[in-house]
């Protein structure tokens, strides 16, 4: 009785040949079997899509999920924020000399990689919200880093304000915190330095009204 090629393939497992390969059912190449991911589920123990196909197969899938995945995050984090604080501050205390040691240790390697961190657009959001929570009044919402990258995302390079190109800006709240303001994504745009200082603790309507006021 002869076998057909991939039936002949699909034996080679059994009889521990270092030759197998299969083919994937993405792309429909034949490739040896180390291009396939593990997955104890199958006979042969990887997984039907090869490794290029099952990378691009995630991308398209985080593409896709993004703003849901981004959603859950921020809402596991603001349901579990108090939690997690009170576990951050027992493990610091409880192994403070150990850090501080770890520090001292590597004190250069700590500077150098803070500094380039702080230089990516990441680390940027992340400063800037840390900023924000020292201001952080009573009962007043907590000002995530994923929130300030949306808006840095959402941001042109023009300033909403004057209407002038600027780089490194300001996360403004539209109606000033000590005004009742919130900490939501559609209170928060990025302006320039030179408008959020001038615009203060004001309301856009004045601040808009004073600025027109003295251009004329």
């Amino acid at each position: 009785m002869s076998l057909s090629s991939d039936h002949a393939q699909a034996l080679l497992p059994r009889l521990g040949s270092p030759l197998i390969s299969k083919r994937c059912i993405v792309c429909g190449e034949r490739k040896p079997l180390g291009e396939y991911n593990r997955n104890r589920a199958h006979k042969d123990g990887r997984k039907n899509r090869c490794r290029a196909c099952s990378a691009a197969y995630d991308r398209a899938y985080y593409a896709a999920h993004k703003e849901e995945d981004n959603a859950k995050s921020r809402a596991y984090y603001v349901e579990h924020m108090e939690e997690k604080r009170a576990q951050s501050r027992v493990y610091n205390e409880t192994h403070k000399e150990e850090r501080a040691a770890y520090r001292e240790t590597h004190k250069n390697e700590i500077a150098i990689y803070g500094r380039a961190y702080r230089q990516t657009p990441r680390g940027r959001a992340v400063m800037k919200a840390c900023r924000a929570r020292r201001r952080l009044l009573p009962n007043v919402s907590d000002l995530a880093a994923d929130t300030i990258q949306e808006v840095l995302d959402a941001s042109n390079g023009i300033c909403p304000y004057c209407g002038e190109p600027f780089e490194d800006g300001h996360v403004d709240h539209v109606i000033p915190v000590s005004k009742g303001g919130t900490n939501d994504r559609e209170n928060l745009v990025y302006v320039c330095a030179q408008c959020n200082l001038s615009k203060g603790n004001m309301g856009l309507l004045e601040f808009m009204l004073r600025e027109c006021s003295r251009a004329t």
